[in-house]
């Protein structure tokens, strides 16, 4: 009865722990999956490549906090100026040590064949596509080296409402007046998050120059990736570039937001990490990250539960096979004595047998442990102790007995 009940115990200690195995499996398979959807929060690595250690940082302000166009040209020359003095240059004099990206999300009136639409209008600059590399249906991206400020992206939802199809490369828009060309067209985020954060709006993305001429708007996000030889490098620059209180800005390493540390500090303080206390709006990817982050946290929660029960099944594993180990540190004297002894008759004995021309005897085997005779090895020697003198070999039985090889000589000389 007993082993039929200890037999269902361990099939069912067997099957919880297949079952934890699984869930956490299947719970890093997810967390890697999540941290992959949004590109936009890997930058860094792209930069690299993985050779060097970058970290990819942002600054977000708060509306009436924000920074202009000469700020963004006046902090490129200060970051710039502060990894010179650490001695951080690039390997090659005419490559890039970094770069950045700046934004202002608006709205504006876009004008085309079918009529005029209200749209979300996203002024961008610097390498701003490099860190948010959308997926292009057609057509290309456009970057500060563009000499004139009048090319647009538009989403796959705005395409279809200003032109009825997505192939609109090279078509016009008017935006205050102004004629723009359509560069390309992007796909709306298909994972979930974004597709939350994203919404349903129609929305494109133009210089930040010509918004701002359109209608005078500050900087409200800017991005960078810097070299970061020692963990919080290029925050610290960041910190001393920027100026204001809590309230007005928020900074954030983006690389480092997946990590156990910061997942670990975001469910520790996860109500105060929910509540919205600053002015600042964030755009669509950042709120899709923070999402994002929320899950994937919970992810490592449920995983680190479920790691409760294999762990504890090894401990109890670990005991079970300690208790019952044949070697015992309270017999290492006796097992001591075993062998110096043994040591001892098998040179007299080898010795004796040498004289005689016999091939010595073997090595016997010392270090094979057995209960039993070490319970008998230490009892003999009890008893010696307590004045009693038994025959040694009584205690350690020789491989060869001592007087074989002495009879053998006698015999040989009366022969002789």
């Amino acid at each position: 009865m007993n082993a039929t009940r200890l037999k269902r115990r361990t099939i069912w200690l067997i099957v919880v722990n297949a079952v934890c195995v699984l869930g956490i499996l299947a719970l890093v398979l997810s967390q890697s999956r999540l941290m992959s959807l949004h590109s936009s929060q890997t930058a860094a690595r792209r930069w690299t490549g993985g050779e060097d250690r970058f970290a990819q940082v942002s600054a977000f302000f708060a509306l009436g906090s924000g920074i202009s166009e000469e700020r963004v040209y006046a902090l490129r020359e200060s970051i710039t100026s502060g990894l010179s003095q650490e001695s951080i240059t690039a390997a090659n004099p005419d490559a890039r040590l970094w770069y950045d990206a700046y934004s202002a999300t608006g709205r504006v009136s876009v004008r085309s064949d079918r009529g005029t639409f209200d749209v979300i209008a996203t002024g961008v600059g610097g390498d701003f596509f490099k860190i948010h590399p959308f997926t292009l249906r057609s057509g290309y991206y456009f970057s500060d080296a563009d000499l004139t400020d009048d090319r647009v992206l538009l989403d796959e939802n705005a395409a279809w409402q200003l032109f009825g199809s997505p192939d609109v490369v090279g078509m016009e828009v008017i935006i205050g007046g102004r004629p723009f060309v359509v560069a390309g067209v992007v796909a709306p985020p298909a994972d979930r998050y974004s597709a939350a954060s994203y919404g349903e709006s129609l929305r494109i993305y133009m210089s930040y120059s010509a918004q701002n001429a359109y209608q005078e708007i500050e900087i409200s996000c800017y991005e960078a990736v810097l070299p970061d030889p020692v963990s919080g490098f290029s925050m610290s620059i960041f910190e001393k570039q920027f100026s204001g209180t809590a309230q007005d800005r928020i900074l954030l390493e983006n690389s480092s937001r997946f990590s156990f540390v910061t997942l670990f500090s975001l469910l520790w303080n996860f109500s105060q990490s929910r509540a919205v206390l600053s002015p600042v709006t964030f755009p669509w990817w950042e709120n899709a990250a923070r999402m994002l982050e929320t899950d994937v946290a919970l992810c490592r929660l449920f995983t680190l539960i479920l790691c409760i029960a294999p762990f504890v099944t090894l401990v109890i594993a670990a005991v079970f096979l300690w208790r019952r180990r044949p070697f015992h540190f309270r017999d290492i004297p006796d097992y001591y004595e075993k062998i110096t002894f043994s040591l001892a008759e098998w040179r007299q004995n080898r010795k004796l047998t040498r004289k005689s021309g016999r091939n010595p005897t073997k090595l016997p085997r010392l270090f094979s442990i057995n209960t039993k005779k070490t319970k008998r090895t230490k009892n003999t020697i009890n008893t010696t102790k307590n004045g009693d003198n038994p025959p040694l070999s009584e205690s350690f039985p020789l491989s060869q007995p001592m007087n074989e090889p002495e009879e053998e000589i006698e015999h040989e000389k009366t022969t002789l």
